[in-house]
């Protein structure tokens, strides 16, 4: 194992320990890195993991939603939603904002998520 690699999460200890509050948006960023993980899993799967094709429904644009962009925004909600450090969700798949359970969020962000 090479030991001079700086992980996402190491690089958040590093830069973020002064700045107060900053623990909770390192938290969020940590939570994002997992959702981009498990999406860039399904992915290099493609259609062999059955991501690839059409969705069947309509985004708030009115294209079609394909099986990826339904499945990774599912991803980033679920592990986003957990922690407690947002107040909602902003995507292209949803008409309005996503709000999180205020009642035990820590924080107010609101996390956009839009493809590229």
């Amino acid at each position: 194992m090479y030991l001079g690699r700086t992980t996402l999460s190491k690089f958040l200890i590093q830069q973020l320990t002064d700045i107060p509050g900053a623990s909770d948006l390192g938290a969020l960023l940590v939570d994002v890195a997992a959702a981009v993980k498990a999406i860039s899993a399904m992915t290099a799967k493609g259609a062999l993991g059955g991501y690839l094709g059409e969705h069947g429904g309509k985004n708030v644009q009115g294209e079609a939603q394909h099986k990826l962009d339904v499945l990774a925004h599912e991803v980033i909600i679920r592990s986003c939603e957990w922690g407690g450090l947002l107040a909602g969700m902003v995507s292209e798949e949803l008409e309005h904002i996503r709000a999180v359970a205020i009642f035990w969020c820590s924080i107010r962000s609101t996390v956009l998520q839009t493809p590229t």
